[in-house]
């Protein structure tokens, strides 16, 4: 067992959905008493990284999702008769493996359905006990306690693993943390003589908005892709990143946070964006995204979520463009949140989160237009006019894209102007009446418009 020295830590928050990470002291990663195993330069599941987390998919997959489903069924399903010493829950657990990835993966789904992360002892920093046998006893741990928890079933299996010991860019995360102790352990584990990378810890769960532990399986931190681990795991042996060249500390701190649904959603962002941007009072954001991807954003500011009205977001061909406008001077988190089109759910995932440094604000800005969701599943793009603040009396131009409307109007109180269509391109001018001031579409021979934006 690995022991570490707990001196701070971090846990996850609501939104990016991070989760748990401690501070530790110095890590040494040791598979045996006698030596320090050293990752094979061969064999390992991963592509360069000229940005990091981008254009890669996720590792080959090891075992088809029918064995996948039958290993976890099985480890979810353990008797508790053999669930009190590390030997019996191994050999329990591995019985029905055909090989060395279905021994990890019985007994990643196990630890991460039956250990809790202890956020009492976590909020406390007085981290106690963190041994595999405390662990597997209490049913309780932080990162440390089922990291070493991993590494005593994965050997009591056969399986040669590791702990590693880092940085993560979990609850709480700030870059000063990079120059202190480590915040983070995590696992390594050699199987058909490659190293794979995991965390059972972050594939547990994460915190709720009320700081509980909430258990919510993440199979994305079982043989995470290097090239994807790195963007929040930092291993304090550059070794263990199991990267052809190696990503730097100043490099993991410039690095926005990502999330594993950001790399699920076959989404990329360009490759000088930075985990911070000092900008004047505005930004503009570009994110490739699949054809039905849908995208949305918001901005918070000491963790209140502001207004949808200071940001838009939406799809022009192969990207989107988000802007964002900030109401005062002060850093500023963009959050970004995706679905796919057809999942029969209105909700939206966090995916990533960038940071800004605001210079100056811009308190009496009006907002963006209010977009409705059949605006962005009708391919709309709005070329003008983006903000509202529409008075009557005015004269202004419009000009939107809307694909498979057969009629656009623009309403204002009792007027309807129709907008002049050349393709998919509506536009015209229109003198406002009075606000609200409606976009609206005609899609079938029926006289119903739905709203697609509106003033």
């Amino acid at each position: 067992m690995l022991t570490l020295t707990l001196v701070a830590c971090q846990l996850p928050e609501p939104f990016p959905p991070t989760l748990p990470v401690e501070r530790t002291g110095s890590i040494l990663a040791t598979a045996s008493p006698n030596a320090t195993p050293t990752p094979s330069a061969t064999a390992q599941p991963q592509s360069t990284v000229p940005n990091l987390g981008q254009n890669s998919g996720p590792a080959a997959q090891p075992v088809s999702h029918t064995r996948l489903s039958e290993i976890d069924y099985h480890a979810l399903n353990t008797p508790a008769s053999v669930e009190g010493s590390a030997k019996d829950l191994a050999a329990y657990l591995t019985a029905p493996a055909m090989d060395d990835f279905e021994k990890s993966r019985a007994i990643f789904t196990w630890i991460t359905a039956k250990i809790s992360y202890d956020s009492k002892v976590f909020f406390s920093k007085r981290y106690g006990d963190q041994s595999a046998g405390n662990a597997l006893k209490t049913r309780m741990a932080v990162c440390e306690g089922y990291a070493n928890l991993f590494q005593s079933l994965g050997r009591a299996a056969g399986l040669e693993v590791v702990v590693i010991g880092g940085w993560a860019k979990g609850y709480g995360y700030d870059i000063d943390e990079l120059n202190g102790d480590p915040n983070h352990a995590w696992n390594a584990v050699k199987l058909n003589d490659a190293w794979y990378l995991l965390d059972s810890t972050w594939g547990a769960g994460h915190l709720n908005v009320e700081k509980q532990f909430e258990r919510k399986f993440s199979p994305y931190y079982w043989l995470t892709p290097p090239n994807q681990m790195i963007v929040d795991h930092l291993p304090e042996e550059s070794r263990w990143q199991l990267l052809p060249a190696s990503v730097t500390k100043t490099r993991f701190a410039a690095a926005p946070w990502v999330g594993p649904a950001f790399h699920g959603y076959g989404m990329h962002l360009p490759s000088e964006v930075t985990a911070l941007t000092r900008v004047t009072g505005q930004a503009s954001l570009t994110v490739s995204a699949p054809p039905e991807v849908l995208i949305t954003a918001a901005i918070e500011r000491d963790g209140k979520r502001l207004d949808n009205m200071w940001t838009f977001a939406q799809r022009n061909g192969s990207q989107y463009e988000i802007e964002a406008v900030f109401p005062s001077p002060g850093k500023y988190d963009l959050l970004i949140f995706a679905k796919r089109e057809n999942d029969g759910s209105n909700f939206y995932e966090g995916v990533a989160s960038l940071g800004y440094d605001a210079t100056q604000g811009q308190s009496s800005f009006p907002g963006f237009a209010t977009a409705s969701g059949k605006f962005s599943q009708s391919g709309g793009y709005l070329y003008c006019p983006k903000y509202k603040g529409l008075a009557p009396g005015e004269v202004k131009a419009f000009k939107l894209n809307v694909v498979g409307a057969r009629a656009v109007s623009v309403i204002s109180g009792d007027v309807w102007t129709d907008l002049v269509r050349q393709g998919d391109t509506y536009q015209g001018t229109v003198t406002v009446t009075r606000t609200p001031v409606q976009v609206c579409a005609r899609f079938d021979s029926s006289q119903r418009y739905d709203c697609l934006l509106e003033y």
